[in-house]
């Protein structure tokens, strides 16, 4: 294939205080002495550090990949400015391919004369999109275990969008019309009880895809049996879900207050989770409950406002 990515396993390092976005969240995630990303272009392999280079070029990836998937988008340009990795781009579509046009002024191992004399790429859509998405995939992943806050996660959940889009059953591809944000569709509306609805602003709290529904309430059925404190969250009954405030506000204390005890791969486990809850528990109107300390209160906020960001009401 003239284009592709090879990840490796990079090392992950401890995260202990909030990122400013994710570029920063990168440069601090990877130590400088562990796995490079191998970029390939018509069989030239380049090396790229994970916490100079992917850094610095991460917002530019989310941006093409969001103009990729658009399907009036006929031409890009991208220019990726690490200085081991120097470059303008210029996309345009051939039918379902794509044409780069490339100008190469700094690569690691000094390759740009021999990129240059290999341009233009011509490369199928879909595969160029799809290599692409490999390297969010594991930007993603790593942030998510190492549960790293963003006090700026745009670009974060940006890239998380275009990952669910890319593996929805019966995505399109991109560029196609229709993708799944704009496919209507069946969903799950978690609201508060009749009881609990006129103490919040809204009575409905999240529209959510009926597999994630069922994801998220039965997550709450084994985190409530760990806790051992109900969760408040009904069964999905049709297109509805109840949440019963009182003990629903008690359930995500205790999940906030005992978090820190917690063995690291639990750890790791349920904090998607608690984040969901956290988010919900706001929208009924009520406050972020107390953690530990100041720092991991900081973090809660974040991630409750990361994940909000992606549930829809």
């Amino acid at each position: 294939m003239s284009f592709w990515v090879q990840t490796g396993r990079p090392a992950l390092q401890d995260v202990d205080v909030v990122a400013d976005n994710l570029a920063d969240a990168i440069t601090m995630l990877y130590p400088l002495d562990t796995d490079q990303l191998i970029l390939s272009w018509n069989l030239v392999p380049i090396a790229l550090s994970y916490c100079e280079d992917v850094q610095v070029m991460v917002d530019d990836i989310v941006v093409l990949l969001e103009q990729l998937r658009d399907p009036a988008t006929e031409s890009a340009r991208v220019y990726w400015g690490s200085s081991t990795f120097r470059a303008e781009w210029r996309l345009r579509r051939e039918g379902p391919n794509l044409v780069v046009e490339s100008r190469w002024e700094s690569t690691s191992g000094s390759y740009e004369f021999l990129l240059n004399d290999r341009s233009p790429l011509t490369v199928d859509t879909v595969a160029f999109t799809r290599e692409w998405l490999k390297v969010l995939r594991r930007l993603v992943e790593d942030v998510a275990a190492k549960s790293v806050a963003l006090d700026n996660a745009d670009m974060l959940l940006r890239a998380r969008a275009l990952l669910t889009a890319a593996e929805s059953p019966g995505a399109e591809a991109p560029g196609a019309p229709g993708t799944p944000s704009e496919a209507g569709g069946a969903t799950v509306r978690f609201q508060l009880s009749a009881a609990n609805a006129g103490n919040a602003a809204a009575a409905n709290l999240w529209r959510a895809e009926p597999a994630v529904a069922r994801l998220f309430t039965g997550e709450a059925r084994l985190v409530a049996d760990a806790l051992g404190v109900p969760s408040g969250i009904g069964e999905p009954e049709g297109d509805r879900c109840t949440v019963d405030l009182p003990a629903f506000s008690t359930f995500c204390a205790t999940a906030v207050e005992g978090y820190a005890n917690q063995p690291g791969i639990q750890r790791a486990l349920t904090v998607g989770f608690v984040a969901t809850a956290l988010a919900l528990l706001d929208r009924a109107g009520h406050p972020l409950p107390p953690a530990p300390s100041a720092e991991q209160q900081a973090a809660w906020s974040a991630l409750r406002d990361q994940h909000a960001a992606v549930m829809p009401r």
